[in-house]
């Protein structure tokens, strides 16, 4: 089988311009790309807006070897000084905020089009949207739900960043949940992203349902003040825009709006 052809899948080690983390080689990250199995992917779950795959239009991915390489058309630049200046600051913030798996690997790749392509390369891990789909009705993925709230919450308390809580976005290793999504701009509410998971999945008992919403309006509870500020979590509420009809959940929501009032 022929290897990827991608404009930006590095052949050489000189076309690997940066690397971070400064202790990985492009030699290394040439090594790992060069692994086997590999196969093109719409997205990293489902397919390209089908079942709620953020993939789209413009993102590009490749399972190679058990890990994930990524990038995007909205991360092709003219330059190598646009790239760095760019993507390579929001490399800098991602791990800072310590939500991604510790063996990702970023690198600027000298495209063979011409431009020059932001990449990640991340350990394949078990997406969150894969055990919803496996059995919504169990609690195990409501749970690791509830723990990607916990990240969210814990980004913007910490650096004012508002992730992105769909269930693509957050892959398990073990015990251990990670943000997988490289876009760090515009993304939904929070709150807009949880009421979307209590509609997606009607066959769900409300008992379950309202356990989950239970143990999000504590964490919102317990949230500082500005990072609710910062999440718009009160005018969501007010706006009731994708509310449950469901009188338990409805009744739950009005309770933390009020109280959030």
């Amino acid at each position: 089988m022929a290897r990827p052809s991608q404009d930006f899948v590095p052949q050489r080690a000189q076309e690997i311009l940066a690397v971070l983390p400064h202790s990985v080689s492009a030699a290394e990250v040439l090594n790992l790309l060069s692994a086997e199995p590999w196969r093109e992917r719409s997205d990293l779950v489902g397919a390209a807006n089908v079942e709620g795959g953020s993939g789209g239009g413009l993102g590009s991915f490749l399972e190679i070897g058990g890990r994930f390489l990524k990038t995007s058309r909205a991360r092709r630049f003219p330059s190598p000084q646009a790239a760095l200046a760019s993507d390579g600051e929001t490399e800098q913030l991602r791990r800072a905020l310590g939500i991604y798996h510790p063996e990702r690997i970023w690198f600027l790749s000298s495209g063979r089009d011409g431009g020059f392509w932001a990449c990640s390369l991340t350990p394949k891990l078990h997406i969150l949207r894969e055990e919803f789909k496996a059995d919504a009705s169990c609690p195990s993925p409501w749970d690791h739900y509830l723990r990607a709230v916990d990240i969210c919450l814990g980004a913007t308390e910490s650096a004012g960043v508002i992730l992105d809580c769909n269930p693509n976005n957050f892959g398990s290793q073990e015990d251990a949940l990670f943000y997988v999504d490289d876009d760090l701009r515009c993304p939904p509410a929070l709150l807009t992203q949880v009421l979307l998971r209590l509609r997606e999945y009607p066959a769900v008992s409300d008992s379950l349902k309202v356990r989950f919403l239970q143990g999000f309006c504590r964490r919102i509870l317990e949230a500082p003040p500005p990072a609710l500020e910062r999440l718009g979590l009160r005018q969501d509420l007010e706006s009731r825009t994708f509310w449950p009809v469901s009188a338990p959940l409805a009744d739950l929501l009005e309770n933390l709006r009020k109280q959030l009032s």
